[in-house]
Order: C-alpha cells, then structure tokens, then sequence
C-alpha cells in the first residue's frame, strides 16, 4: 500500500460531502482542514480522477505520494496513523 497526501482547495458553497466520502473510503487521516493522508494500492493518477469527479472545475486538487521522511505538530488526524504509514 502506498501513502499519498491529499489536499484540496473548493472555491464555493456547493457540498463536498462526496469528496470527503470518497476520500474516507480508504484507510486515512485528516491532517488539516482540506488535507488528508490515505492509504491505497492505487497509483497517484488513479486516486487523484477518483476523488476529482467530486469538485468542480473551479476546484484545486493535489495529490502526491509521501516520502518516508516527516515531521509535523498540531496536525487534526491520528498521530498513530501518520506514524505507522510514513
């Protein structure tokens, strides 16, 4: 399985609840307001056109692999997450 960082930027009022569903739907965590680790077989192409039929085309989304080395405070998400899968 491969960790890959996920952040986004939604330019209106429309409801995200699917995105954010979407993005649930594989073991995660959340880091900040709009951004997420995740966890998954798929490649970075194939997360980031799944999750991007849940925005609009006004819409930013980025999606990158992690690297094995980080460091962070204050982050939202579990702690134990980030430390078993980076």
């Amino acid at each position: 399985m491969i960790c890959y960082l996920i952040s986004y930027d939604l330019h209106n009022q429309r409801q995200y609840g699917d995105l954010i569903a979407e993005i649930r739907a594989f073991p995660h965590t959340k880091v900040h307001a709009s951004t997420w680790m995740v966890v998954t077989d798929l490649d970075a192409h194939q997360l980031y056109t799944r999750l991007a039929q849940h925005i609009d085309e006004d819409d930013s989304l980025f999606v990158l692999r992690s690297g094995r080395d980080a460091a962070w405070s204050l982050v939202e998400g579990d702690v134990e997450w980030l430390h078993r899968w980076l």
